[in-house]
This record gives structure tokens, C-alpha cells and sequence, in this order.
């Protein structure tokens, strides 16, 4: 996870400017203090420092406690000769410990990107560990915070072309991570049913199937 983490941060450091007032992070902001009380799997830094308002003058020093991980590929496989889609389910802690009664979700491959490792790379990689699928190409559907108010979190978000099998047996995952992870093949059309109808409780599945309903046709044709 360092690396990892430390492979997110270069990552950053590369970003174009996606704001609209050209402020930056060398001109605009003053580090004042840091602390980091937490470091393990994920880390917890508090940062105390001063921005630049939009009217010139500098802010109060504020402090901001920060959700500390790594950028993460997310991948959603479709056949476009089959026209359909693989999903995973899993077990996840973050449903877990807010309380809800049902924490298995079901969601697009992912996987944190390791040091030295290309978001793209990442996302092949998982895509034959978690479902033992090799991706024919891999096309971007976009990348960002996931929640920039309170976490480090980026994801790259990709549509994988690849051949998907009439069934699926038995449940996959690397063992030593503890992952058990079921996957289900979906037609096309009643992914986006569910989609429609609310029925994915992950955010970037919705992203990226609201994506792969504009773009659907046009892959097909290709196909």
C-alpha cells in the first residue's frame, strides 16, 4: 500500500488543471502543519493550512482530516457479440459498517493500482484475477474523486471488450486477500432495467452503466 500510495501521488502530480479559476496548489495554498495518526492498509492524515479565496485574500487556517488510499482501476466487461455484461459480488466492509443489512454488493472488477503499475495494467490484471477474463481492448470512460471532500480515492474507470461465457461456475479472487468473489453475466438489457429501476447500491457502476447505455449500439455495430 505505500507504493501504491505513493504511485497515486505521482499520478496526481501529472493531472492537468480540471478547475475554472487557475488556482493552484504552488501558488495558493500554505501548508501549516501535518500529522498522520493512522498508517496501515489505509492511512489518516490531518493537514492544518491556509487557501487562497477567490477574492484574493488568504482563508483562516483550517484543518482537514483525510482518507488516505490509492487510485483504483474499476473495469466493466461487455460482449458486444453476446451483448452482455459481467458484474462481481462480494462481501464489502464500507456497507458493513455503516449498518446495512445486505453488505455483498454487486459492482464492476476493481483494483487498487500498484507502484509502478499503469491504471490500464491494473485494470487487465484484475480483470483475469476476479473473473479469469482476458480483455480485448479496454476503453476509457473516465477518471476522478469519488469524494474529494474527505478522501484521496481516484478512480480510472474503464469499459472492457471481451468474450463472455454462456455461464459461469464457482467463485474466484486471490485467496491470500481474502477475496471471495462470485460473478454474474447479465443481458444487456436487463442490466440496464436494473439500472433504471435503482437497483445497484455502487455509484461508479451507475456512472459507468449510464456510459455503456450512450455507447452500447456503437460498440455493437463494431463488433
Amino acid at each position: 500500500m505505500i507504493d501504491s500510495r505513493a504511485q497515486a501521488r505521482l499520478i496526481a502530480a501529472a493531472a492537468p488543471d480540471f478547475g475554472a479559476s487557475g488556482q493552484s496548489r504552488a501558488d495558493d495554498i500554505e501548508p501549516l502543519s501535518f500529522r498522520r495518526p493512522y498508517a496501515r492498509f489505509f492511512a489518516l492524515e490531518e493537514h492544518n493550512l491556509r487557501f487562497r479565496n477567490f477574492d484574493g485574500r488568504w482563508s483562516e487556517p483550517i484543518e482537514r482530516a483525510v482518507f488516505i488510499g490509492a487510485d483504483a482501476a474499476l473495469v466493466l466487461p461487455y460482449d458486444p457479440k453476446r451483448d452482455v455484461v459481467l458484474l462481481v459480488e462480494q462481501f464489502r466492509s464500507g456497507p458493513f459498517a455503516r449498518g446495512d443489512r445486505f453488505p455483498w454488493c454487486l459492482e464492476p472488477i476493481a483494483g487498487m493500482v500498484d507502484g509502478g503499475e499503469a491504471p490500464e495494467d491494473t485494470a487487465r490484471r484484475e480483470a483475469l484475477e476476479e473473473a479469469n477474463l482476458t480483455v480485448h481492448a479496454l476503453l476509457s470512460i473516465g477518471s476522478g474523486y469519488a469524494s474529494p471532500g474527505d478522501a484521496t480515492g481516484f478512480y480510472h474507470m474503464f469499459c472492457a471488450l471481451t468474450d463472455l461465457p454462456e455461464t459461469l461456475a464457482g467463485v474466484s479472487g486471490v485467496e491470500s486477500e481474502s477475496e471471495n468473489i462470485k460473478s454474474h453475466i447479465l443481458s444487456a438489457d436487463h442490466f440496464f432495467e436494473k439500472l433504471d429501476a435503482g437497483a445497484f447500491n455502487v455509484i461508479p457502476l451507475q456512472l459507468m452503466g449510464h456510459w455503456l447505455a450512450r455507447h452500447r449500439e456503437t460498440l455493437r455495430a463494431r463488433a
